[in-house]
């Protein structure tokens, strides 16, 4: 059903830039010792790539790149046969990059990945000390 996306009460998707179209996150292991830690340090020596962390506590890796469907529009091409995992995107409502960050932590260099280890209270991981 088309959308206008001008009312302010018209579904968030209407008025969105389809964040959640331009990067695909896959959920990792927390890391639990320093070879965990050099995985995702190899993972953010890659070009638009980050790692993520959830309200949940959840880690994720994020590759920056679009979907092969968005349209130059900003539309899926697809919307009709769009896999499911778009179709529960956004449930429950306000879980979507539109209405707020998904992460609450997001690490795109080395440097803040380990900046981030210096000042928080994640629990010692062996061999932390050479970060």
């Amino acid at each position: 059903m088309p959308t206008d996306s001008s009312k302010p009460d018209s579904p968030p998707c209407a008025r969105c830039d389809a964040a959640c179209c331009r990067y695909m996150a896959i959920e990792i292991d927390r890391p639990q010792d320093e070879r965990d830690l050099d995985d995702i340090r190899w993972y953010l020596l890659h070009r638009d790539v980050s790692v993520c962390i959830d309200a949940d506590g959840d880690w994720y890796v994020a590759f920056q790149t679009p979907c092969e469907a968005l349209g130059d529009d900003g539309r899926c091409s697809r919307y009709e046969h769009r896999p499911e995992l778009c179709r529960e995107h956004g449930e429950p409502p306000g879980d979507c990059e539109y209405t707020g960050d998904l992460f609450v932590d997001t690490f795109s260099t080395l440097e803040s990945l380990d900046n981030w280890f210096r000042m928080t209270t994640f629990p010692a991981i062996a061999g932390d000390d050479a970060m």
